[in-house]
């Protein structure tokens, strides 16, 4: 089957590749001119018809497109397109035998000795099936034929990155970024992810964001930021690039999932490798994934100086547990900001125990304003209308908080082994089309659809036909803008306006 899915981590290679040919063939051009043809070259299609993505069959550039490793520098995980379970292997060409690269990279000069090109293809090569020793003493051999060539230097980076020599590998790269501009772009994408493995989540962060500033619709780039958000524990952030994704169809099922709940992850996906939590921020939400507080507000209190972000995150667990001194002294010094979704919460929680249901209501809602998945604020947003004696609106939000707990059952069931169970598929899709979530639920369908070639209830070509489908469906959808619901929607009905109103901490 044919689906639209974002580049694996290793083609920073295939598109440094791209880059460097851009260069090549215009060499008489300025360095912007080259520089805006290496944006030009991370940009993915958007177009409403599903594409094959095709990478050169050749060498180590087909063994790289066949790589898929969400997080890390191994580069020896399968790549997994949207539907697929988490982890299978997509089905690729067979890889052609190769000659013993040790015995080549380390073979004397003759007249037959492999040439630069022909030994960086045999470093890619070893890197990908995990030999190391081969990779660097062809890296070497390289660097002694074409010391100064591009590819030459991106390839001796990777082997360093490879040896976790991230520094030195980083250096390289920001270095060659300069002399060579028409490489900054695929420099940028694979330093940052050598940052995340140093432990400099923020500058990663900010190198994905750099691209993105040049090349807004790149795939690849949108992936790897969105997981970095939900692994440091800047889960509400995820969302801009998920939902851009989710526009094309180019989703996978943990992205998905993590969609489903945004406040924390289900405490399977917080397992995997790709979600793996970092900071004490998403550790503590990882805890509360499991429902064990005490062990969050441990997290959270060993830090020496919290964040704005884990000092709200403290403010919330500690509200839930009605510990509100704790919560006004909190609230004393705090200021909260504009998408602080745990500050609103603790303060809608002291308003309420204040008996001030005006202002719970406004806090709860600006709450779900910043996330919609977050049912318990809509439990609490409830209360507070009880309170208020809107019972109408009280019941509405109830309503919507038990959709939304369902819809986190069947989250968390599909986590639990990634179970091809279709009816839980169904019932879902079902559900997000009540909560008004359009492109999470054609990206669950895409699902449904590869499970049904498995399971043999539908042939190949009647899914591909239905995949095209959806396609068509969801960008009307996109260009209608009815892919993002609407304020009085999240709210229930309640007045957007009312809501703006100050419900801060003055």
């Amino acid at each position: 089957m044919i689906y639209q899915t974002a580049l694996p981590p290793v083609a920073w290679q295939i598109t440094f590749t791209l880059c460097l040919c851009t260069l090549l063939c215009g060499c008489d051009r300025s360095a912007k001119d080259n520089a805006a043809d290496s944006a030009d070259n991370l940009e993915l299609t958007t177009a409403a018809e599903p594409v094959e993505l095709k990478i050169p069959d050749s060498g180590a550039v087909n063994a790289a497109a066949a790589a898929n490793n969400a997080d890390g520098p191994s580069h020896s995980q399968p790549q997994t397109m949207p539907g697929d379970t988490d982890g299978t292997p997509a089905t690729q060409p067979e890889t052609p035998a190769k000659p013993n690269l040790l015995t080549i990279a380390a073979a004397p000069a003759t007249p037959q000795e492999p040439s630069a090109a022909q030994l960086r293809d045999y470093a890619l090569s070893a890197l990908e099936q995990g030999d190391d020793d081969v990779a660097f003493e062809a890296v070497r051999q390289v660097n002694r034929l074409a010391p100064d060539h591009p590819e030459s230097i991106f390839l001796h980076a990777l082997v360093l990155g490879d040896r976790h020599r991230y520094h030195e590998a980083i250096k390289i790269l920001d270095d060659l970024s300069i002399k060579t501009p028409a490489t900054r772009l695929p420099s940028l994408g694979q330093t940052a992810e050598w940052m995340v493995l140093a432990g400099n989540y923020n500058e990663a962060e900010a190198r994905y964001r750099a691209i993105l500033a040049e090349a807004p619709r790149s795939e690849m780039v949108h992936h790897h930021l969105g997981k970095l958000l939900l692994k440091v524990g800047k889960r509400n952030d995820a969302p801009l690039h998920f939902n851009l994704l989710a526009q094309i169809g180019s989703l996978d099922q943990l992205e998905l999932r993590s969609l489903i709940r945004l406040s924390k992850p289900f405490p399977q996906d917080a397992n995997t490798v790709a979600l793996e939590p970092l900071t004490p921020l998403a550790k503590a939400q990882a805890e509360l994934s499991r429902d064990q507080k005490s062990e969050a507000l441990a997290i959270l209190e060993s830090v020496d100086v919290l964040s704005d972000a884990e000092a709200s995150l403290l403010a919330r667990i500690r509200a839930t547990e009605k510990d509100f001194d704790a919560v006004k002294s909190w609230a004393e010094k705090h200021q909260i900001t504009a998408k602080d979704a745990d500050g609103w919460f603790a303060t809608g929680c002291l308003a309420l125990n204040e008996n001030d249901s005006t202002k719970a209501i406004q806090c709860f809602s600006k709450t779900l304003l910043i996330n919609a998945t977050d049912a318990e604020a809509y439990e609490f947003l409830s209360k507070s209308l009880l309170a208020a004696g809107d019972d109408a609106t009280a019941k509405e939000a109830k309503t919507r908080a038990k959709l939304l707990r369902r819809s986190q059952e069947l989250g968390a069931a599909l986590a639990i082994n990634d179970t091809n169970d279709r009816p839980l598929i169904a019932e879902l899709v079902k559900l997000l089309k009540q909560l008004n979530r359009p492109l999470e639920m054609y990206g669950w369908i895409n699902v449904d659809l590869v499970h049904a070639v498995t399971d043999g209830t539908m042939t190949e070509p009647q899914a591909q036909a239905a995949f095209e489908e959806m396609g068509r469906q969801r960008q009307q959808v996109v260009q209608a803008g009815n892919h993002i619901a609407a304020p009085s929607f999240i709210l229930c009905g309640l007045s957007v306006d009312n809501v703006a109103g100050s419900a801060n901490n003055e």
